[in-house]
């Protein structure tokens, strides 16, 4: 099967069964390019079972191509006609190419110019679903990258205060890094969800130095909340995950919880091991989440 690019151009091979070599060949040589034009202006079934058909002795695949037979694939939308290629057979073991194999093999580009373009229908739907939650959900976005900012900022503004320890500026330091790291992260992901990528970086971390890394992110913001916070990090070895992934999961799970708790309630997260299985829980004495969000609950940006 040789098929159109997207964007136009020379059908190329895609899809080889049997002599692949040949079929190669043939496809590179004279006469193949001749059949496929033939094929794709006409819009018909080319049929070549003798010598003379074929190109005579002149031809590179004359006597190594014994017979032809070619279809194309072509699509009709709203009375606009797309060529998307061609199958192609060649040498049949018994005898000439017939009108039966050819009533077959048109049955058979049917079928398969009908499921290219239910995946072609597919893949534009999944890119507009995309699209559509970027855009729906603009505001999210926004906001889950100015909550880092904002660190950034009232961090920086400690850090140019003369009193400050140099103890207590590397660590506001240190904060403001990973909050850029964060952005940048986020940045990244999304470029990713908008091209439809998606993938994990599985690396062993350590469960202590990564829930270290979250509180002090989340510490300031529940002070200013006034809330209770109870870390039980019983588990501290190594823990194989996506670090960062994790991270935003805690911390969006946790800054959602500080916007709707209220002065006195308390935001606990816990990680342990059990049997077959570490277990990273987070919890609050909050209202819970809205009934109305629970059918969005794992959409993109709810």
């Amino acid at each position: 099967m040789l098929l159109i690019p997207a964007g136009g151009g020379p059908a190329t091979p895609a899809h080889m069964k049997g002599d692949t070599e040949l079929a190669a060949e043939l496809h590179d040589s004279a006469l193949g390019r001749r059949i496929v034009d033939s094929v794709l202006s006409t819009g018909t079934v080319v049929r070549l079972n003798s010598r003379e058909e074929l190109g005579g002795s002149d031809d590179s695949m004359a006597g190594r191509v014994r017979n032809v037979i070619a279809v194309p694939l072509r699509s009709q939308l709203d009375d606009r006609t797309t060529d998307l290629g061609v199958i192609e057979l060649f040498n049949k073991e018994n005898g000439s190419f017939t009108s039966a194999d050819a009533d077959l093999l048109q049955f058979l580009a049917s079928q398969t110019t009908s499921a290219m373009l239910r995946k072609q229908l597919l893949l534009e739907k999944a890119n507009s679903d995309r699209l559509s939650s970027v855009g729906s959900f603009a505001g999210s976005i926004i906001h889950d990258i100015r909550n880092p900012l904002t660190r950034i900022r009232g961090y920086a503004e400690l850090c140019a205060r003369p009193a400050v320890t140099d103890e207590n500026r590397a660590k506001y330091c240190k904060t403001i890094m990973a909050a850029v790291d964060r952005c940048s992260n986020m940045a990244s992901e999304i470029l990713r969800f908008v091209r439809g990528e998606t993938s994990l970086e599985i690396a062993e971390v350590s469960a202590s130095e990564f829930f270290d890394g979250i509180f002090m992110l989340l510490e300031n913001d529940i002070q200013a909340a006034k809330l209770n916070f109870e870390k039980n990090i019983e588990y501290t070895g190594p823990l194989m995950i996506d670090a960062d992934k994790m991270n935003r999961v805690i911390f969006n799970l946790s800054n959602n919880a500080i916007r709707v708790l209220k002065p006195g309630d308390t935001l606990s997260v816990s990680c342990r091991a059990t049997a077959n299985e570490i277990e990273i829980r987070g919890a609050d004495t909050g209202p819970g989440i809205p009934e109305e969000l629970l059918p969005r609950l794992f959409q993109p940006f709810a």
